[in-house]
């Protein structure tokens, strides 16, 4: 397998970079993988060892106001991550070519909504989503990481999130109108989700509540799994808890 760094720039012109690992020999499959608000395009450095062995070529990237953009967090925006989704999955398209028949987006976690919004209105660009403990509703989401988010809105100027991050306005405006519950509820791609039943970051009642029984949407429970999936024992993905 051959890796690469690759930049690449964004709606509104902000140059992004990812990693690109591709297969020693032919590229069965291309998938773009999106990290949690938490973490970076490390998250994916043992997946994306997977994917290849297995003739799949991956990117790994770092959406803004993560890894080398030092754009401050609290202009963080939803519509501002579906954008560096957009252009790092035309980006993989150029890597891989027009010959490799299947494109697959990863989204984990706080990326899992957006990933699925824009999942919803790329269907044809797309062969499958899979999902990992995703936050669907970002309104349920910030309810149950911080209450009353609206007040410490108003008298700070940003909500303290998860991690200790600081989410600004921005954000908060958009999370009536951007989320993942249509593309789980009336998907246009096969959709897969993955979920452990005891996590406590972002209950699984979420993935359940919008996915639906039949047709594309299925959820995969992982039995003792918390929110990285971790099991009892599995000490190395218990230390790669993010959100």
């Amino acid at each position: 397998m051959t890796e690469t760094t690759e930049g690449f720039v964004s709606y509104d012109g902000l140059t992004l970079s990812g990693i690109y690992r591709k297969p020693m020999d032919t590229i069965r499959a291309a998938m773009l993988l999106v990290h949690p608000i938490t973490a970076n395009s490390a998250f994916f450095e043992d997946e994306a060892s997977f994917y290849a062995k297995h003739g799949i070529a991956t990117l790994r990237f770092d959406y803004r106001c993560h890894g080398e953009d030092k754009t401050p967090f609290q202009e963080l925006s939803l519509s501002g991550i579906v954008n560096d989704i957009d252009a790092a999955f035309s980006h993989l398209g150029k890597l891989v070519g027009d010959e490799v028949p299947h494109r697959y987006l990863m989204g984990v976690s706080f990326s899992g909504g957006l990933t699925a919004y824009w999942a919803f209105h790329n269907a044809d660009r797309l062969s499958r989503l899979f999902l990992w403990a995703p936050v669907v509703n970002y309104e349920d989401d910030m309810k149950h990481d911080v209450g009353d988010w609206v007040e410490m809105l108003q008298q700070d100027g940003s909500v303290k999130y998860f991690g200790g991050l600081r989410l600004g306005r921005p954000m908060m405006n958009e999370m009536v109108h951007i989320n993942g519950i249509q593309a789980l509820s009336s998907p246009k791609v096969p959709v897969l989700i993955f979920h452990g039943d005891k996590d406590d970051n972002v209950p699984i009642s979420s993935s359940q509540k919008y996915s639906r029984p039949a047709g594309q949407c299925e959820l995969y429970v992982v039995k003792g799994g918390g929110h990285m999936l971790d099991v009892p024992g599995d000490d190395e993905q218990t230390d790669k808890n993010q959100r």
